[in-house]
Parts: C-alpha cells; structure tokens; sequence
C-alpha cells in the first residue's frame, strides 16, 4: 500500500471530490498537532518540488487551546514549511453565521448528548475574551482556523452553517489529553457527521467509522508529540471513483 500522501498525490487534481474543491481538514482535540498539516499541504503537489495546485484550509479545535500555544503552532508551521508570513486575524463567535460562543458547547438540555450522562456538564462555556484565530500564510496557500470549544458540538455547528471538511483527523487522547470525547465508529462525532466527509486520517488503534475503506499504508506522522499511527481511510461510493480515475488502487 502506498503511504496516505502518495496515495492523496495519485489522484491528482480530483483528490478533493472534483478540480474546483480543495482540501479542508477538521482536527478535534489537536493541540499543538501539526502532522496531518503536512499531508492536507504536502499532497496538493506531484512531488515537494512542483508548487501547490490549489487552496488548503484546516480547522483546529481544542478546549485547551489559547492564543499563546497557537503562535507555538505558527511557529512550527513556519520552520518546517520554512516560509516567513503568517497573517492573523482573531475570529470571534459571531463570525460563523452570527452564532454565539455556547453554540460551540454541548448544552444540558440537547436531545443530542442525552446518551453519554453529564457529558454537557464537563464542557461549560467558556466566555472568556479569546474564542479564536484565522491564519493565513500566503507562501503556502493555507488558512489555519484554530477555534477554542468542543470538538463535537463545534463540528456540529460548523456543518449547520454549510461548513462540510472532506477529511476528518479521528485521534482519541483520552484522559491524559484532558478529553472525555471519543471520535471512533459509533461515537457522537459519527453520528453528528452529515454529510459524512470523503477521508478518516485516523489513529490505526481506532475503529473506522462504517462506509468507510481503507487505502493506505500507516504513517507516523512527524509532528506528534506521541507517536501515533495512522492511516487513511475513503468513503467506499469515493472509492470506486477514484478506481476509474486512477485504474487501479496501491
């Protein structure tokens, strides 16, 4: 099998869906991660010589982010791209179709969360000042929107202002990440998850969410802070599209 950027490389242009989208990532719970960064950039190039061939976004989020540790991560990015501009702009609730800061936390009385008990009650809405940044790095054509809130309900009230990434970063830290969600098959991020996204790049100890076919090899990315295996998986109705665009599959 092919590792997951030569893999995402074969398809070219339509490794999106079609030549007019590009990549959006959504990573919950990344931290300081900046690992699958370098595959949504990375794959959008023949090889590391040839330039970028189309825009890239990525939407970070963390419950124990702050302005402080995304500059951490600017920083990062800018070494290992070795680029020099990075334009903030500070994002506030209101941003994403006039919404408000408890829209990003699970609340006690949605329907949706009734199933894991007292889970809205770990997550109070924070309402301190900072709420999140957009950077962007020209050099790179990327956007890096790292948002303060929980992941599952951020994702939900990001797909309900039509905000669908096509590639989901599924990694469970557990309690020593601080988190009490679980992203793996089953879990309420699946289930919150419509439209479902076109990629999983997922931990290879995690279960695969249903409908989904795995097309790589497992990478370790370079940008952990723990050495994680991934791998990449597709939507099967994507897969047998990417077999008559390609011809065949690693």
């Amino acid at each position: 099998m092919l590792s997951p950027l030569d893999y995402l490389r074969q398809l070219g242009s339509n490794r999106w869906g079609s030549p007019f989208e590009s990549g959006c990532m959504y990573y919950p719970g990344a931290y300081l991660d900046t690992g699958p960064l370098e595959l949504l950039l990375r794959s959008r190039s023949a090889n590391a010589r040839e330039p970028f061939d189309s825009f890239a976004t990525a939407i970070y989020v963390d419950i124990n982010i702050t302005e402080e540790l995304i500059w951490q991560l600017v920083s990062r990015i800018k070494s290992i791209f070795q680029i020099s501009t990075a334009i903030p702009f500070p994002l506030v609730p209101k941003d994403f179709g006039g919404l408000s800061v408890q829209n990003f936390y699970p609340q006690k009385n949605d329907p949706f969360f009734k199933s894991e008990s007292d889970y809205a009650s770990h997550y109070e809405s924070d309402l301190e000042e900072f709420f999140g940044s957009k950077i962007l790095f020209p050099e790179l054509g990327f956007a890096l929107i790292y948002l303060k809130g929980e992941g599952i309900q951020t994702y939900r009230a990001l797909l309900k202002q039509k905000i669908c990434p096509n590639i989901l970063v599924l990694q469970d830290h557990g309690v020593f990440g601080f988190q009490r969600a679980t992203f793996y098959r089953g879990s309420l991020l699946n289930k919150a998850a419509k439209p479902m996204p076109q990629y999983l790049y997922i931990d290879v100890a995690g279960e695969p969410w249903a409908g989904y076919k795995r097309v790589s090899a497992s990478y370790v990315d370079r940008g952990q802070d723990h050495q994680h295996a991934r791998c990449l998986y597709v939507r099967k109705s994507k897969v047998n599209k990417a077999v008559l665009q390609m011809g065949q599959l690693p």
